[in-house]
């Protein structure tokens, strides 16, 4: 799974204007979503945020101190998604 996989929907009605969020199931049970809107991490520099699901929880399982990582580029979602696909449930 790379970025350029990722499938943005549009949240501007719920988020404010041109709010995006994709959100991804891994086989191994843990979700992440994607999501880029007014008050996410980074947003003003047009970087994005992610948080990372398990059992419909919000989980902390990369050992960031949060359940979200924000000010990510592309290639630093990249590499957190590579990370959670390698998870075993």
């Amino acid at each position: 799974m790379k970025f350029k996989d990722l499938k943005f929907e549009d949240r501007s009605e719920t988020h404010g204007e041109n709010a995006i969020q994709a959100w991804v199931d891994f086989p191994n049970g843990y979700s992440a979503s994607v999501v880029r809107h007014l008050g996410s991490y980074g947003h003003k520099q047009g970087l994005y945020e992610i948080g990372v699901f398990y059992n419909g929880r919000m989980v902390d399982v990369l050992g960031w101190g949060d359940c979200v990582k924000g000010y990510l580029d592309e290639d630093a979602v990249t590499d957190i998604l590579k990370q959670l696909q390698k998870l075993e449930d």
